[in-house]
């Protein structure tokens, strides 16, 4: 039994915002463990706009900045934010001066707004080698809890059991089933393609915890519960989900000779799970390979079917008439308009009025920000993904995860978990890899002169090429004895 949006939204929505605001000002540190699971997580209220966790929560720590007056805008991330914020500025000035989406620009770009506090926040309190396991610990605390009730959304959807299903608004909610067989999780995410991601960020910090943990049973329970985690990943059903897998595989062996060992274990994985479940993966690539045929005819037909929902056809099209849109943008939260004006209703806006969103959070950054939003997320992804890449295990897997969402965010919106993952990678690129004795060397021990009367044994101070201690030699004065 399916149900949809509910009382149990606003007790969700309510506990979220209460605890963000206790942890800020009891110990701010430990929201960045929860962060990942807040921000993706399909609870909401209908008030304007579908005012979620992910939007209410950066807005919470927005407002704790001005307080404590505790910015990250100092440090490596200060021209980046400030970029961005400037690009935001510009694009709903523009958007509200053209006066065609009322307050849209305005709701809109506060998204935006959120996407940079989870960055600065994420940078703020990943420093050190603590706040980098925070940030991976709640990773994998997002993947668990989502893979948890995914395989409760299975046997639920078996036994007649009452699930939460994928909810389209607060009227809307479809269960996981296909025509094509099987049935597609989502657990708490909106739609089963942003839970791949979700997911699989969760495995990808699952073992980053086993390889520090020193304990053999818990290490293993760690791996085995990673391997868990991306084997219920596979049950979304989500193409563009296998589709960024295929991309991203070989890609991140190309980065760093680091993810040939990773490769090795992927492809070890791959080969026993067809052995001990070879019933299931055979019904499963039979399922998979419909999905495909289907999602490839609806590609040739593009806006020649006799139903077009998937609105990226509408972008593609308006950008192939228009170039010139992909360097100037549309302004801020000016597309749905201007597709429903070019395309008519099921463009933009649906039929009822309510907003259709696109899919790919490049194509929506495209027509928001135009090509100065573009560049400064993903070569700005790019430039900290290379500075990390080859700063140990941690900084690696860092690396693989800012690529795979960044890949991912051409099929789907992945932005607020990558901003998180660019915010941690930022602070770990930035901090000093020497050891705490060598860092030590570099400061200079100034002593002061002994009182009269005190030791004839004089200080004298030696520099970092001699080893950087202080030795004594006894202080000859004339007369002395």
């Amino acid at each position: 039994m399916v149900f949809g949006h509910g009382i149990i939204d606003y007790i969700v929505v309510a506990l979220a915002v209460g605890w963000s605001a206790y942890l800020l000002l009891v110990r701010p540190r430990d929201l960045l463990l929860y962060l990942p699971l807040l921000v993706t997580v399909d609870f909401f209220i209908p008030l304007l706009s579908q005012l979620t966790p992910g939007r209410l929560v950066p807005l919470v720590i927005g407002g704790w900045w001005f307080y404590s007056g505790k910015t990250p805008f100092q440090g490596p991330l200060a021209k980046g934010l400030a970029a961005g914020f400037g690009i935001i500025l510009l694009s709903t000035l523009g958007a509200l001066l053209i006066g065609d989406s009322g307050v849209r620009p305005v709701i809109r770009s506060l998204n935006y707004v959120n996407l940079l506090i989870l960055c600065g926040f994420a940078w703020q309190f990943s420093r050190g080698k603590s706040g980098v396991r925070r940030l991976f610990e709640g990773f994998a605390l997002a993947g668990v809890v989502h893979a948890g009730y995914a395989c409760y959304q299975v046997l639920a959807h078996k036994a007649g059991l009452p699930y939460r299903g994928i909810i389209y608004s607060a009227g809307g909610v479809g269960a996981g089933s296909m025509s094509e067989g099987g049935f597609r999780i989502n657990g708490f995410a909106d739609e089963p393609k942003r839970l791949g991601l979700v997911l699989l960020a969760g495995t990808i910090s699952l073992l980053y915890l086993a390889a520090r943990e020193r304990d053999l049973t818990k290490k293993h329970g760690l791996q085995a519960l990673g391997v868990v985690v991306l084997l219920v990943s596979f049950l979304t059903f989500s193409t563009s989900y296998l589709i960024a897998l295929l991309l991203w595989l070989p890609a991140f062996l190309l980065i760093s000779t680091r993810g040939f060992k990773y490769g090795v274990g992927v492809a070890i994985i791959a080969c026993l799970v067809p052995i001990f479940m070879a019933d299931t993966v055979g019904n499963y690539l039979v399922t998979q390979k419909d999905l495909m045929e289907s999602r490839e005819k609806e590609m040739e037909l593009g806006l020649d079917a006799q139903k077009v929902y998937r609105q990226e056809f509408f972008a593609e099209d308006l950008l192939k008439t228009s170039p010139e849109l992909a360097i100037s943008g549309l302004g801020m939260g000016r597309y749905y308009r201007v597709l429903n004006d070019k395309y008519g209703s099921g463009a933009g806006i649906g039929f009822y009025g309510d907003l259709l969103p696109l899919n790919s959070q490049i194509l929506e950054v495209t027509f928001d920000a135009g090509l100065p939003g573009v560049l400064l997320v993903y070569l700005g992804g790019i430039w900290v993904m290379w500075r990390v890449k080859e700063r140990g295990t941690t900084g690696f897997l860092l690396a693989i995860l800012i690529l795979f969402e960044l890949i991912q965010s051409l099929f789907v919106q992945s932005f607020p978990l990558l901003m998180i993952g660019l915010g941690g990678a930022v602070a770990w690129a930035g901090r000093d890899r020497r050891s705490p004795k060598a860092r030590g060397r570099k400061r200079a021990t100034v002593l002061r002169r002994p009182k009269k009367g005190g030791s004839k044994m004089a200080p004298e101070i030696t520099g970092p090429g001699a080893g950087g201690g202080v030795k004594f030699r006894r202080a000859f004065r004339p007369g002395a004895s």
